[in-house]
C-alpha cells in the first residue's frame, strides 16, 4: 500500500493479532485493506472497544474525531504511527 510510514508493517503485524483475537478470526486475513465490513461482528461497539485496546496496547491515546472516520486498518496503521512518533521525545 502505498504512502505507508515506515513502521506500518510492525504495527500492522501487532495490531492484527489485536484485530484478530478481539473477533476470533485469523490474524492472517488482517491486511491495510482490511474493512469493517470484511470482519463478522465488527459493527459500531466492537469498533470503540476495539479502539479501547489498541490504545492501551501501544500506549497511546486517539482524538476521538480521528476514530470514527477510518475506512480501513491501514488508516488504523497510519494513525497509530502518528500517535506513536508524538510520543517520541524530539531530537535537538
Amino acid at each position: 500500500m502505498e504512502d505507508m510510514p515506515a513502521d506500518a508493517d510492525a504495527i500492522l503485524a501487532k495490531l492484527s493479532a489485536i484485530i484478530a483475537d478481539h473477533f476470533t478470526v485469523p490474524a492472517s486475513i488482517i491486511d491495510f485493506e482490511t474493512q469493517a465490513h470484511n470482519v463478522m461482528g465488527w459493527d459500531s461497539i466492537a469498533h470503540t472497544i476495539l479502539i479501547l485496546k489498541v490504545e492501551d496496547s501501544f500506549g497511546i491515546e486517539f482524538d476521538e474525531n480521528d476514530i470514527f472516520e477510518l475506512n480501513d486498518v491501514g488508516q488504523l496503521v497510519r494513525l497509530i504511527s502518528q500517535c506513536l512518533a508524538r510520543q517520541q521525545p524530539q531530537s535537538p
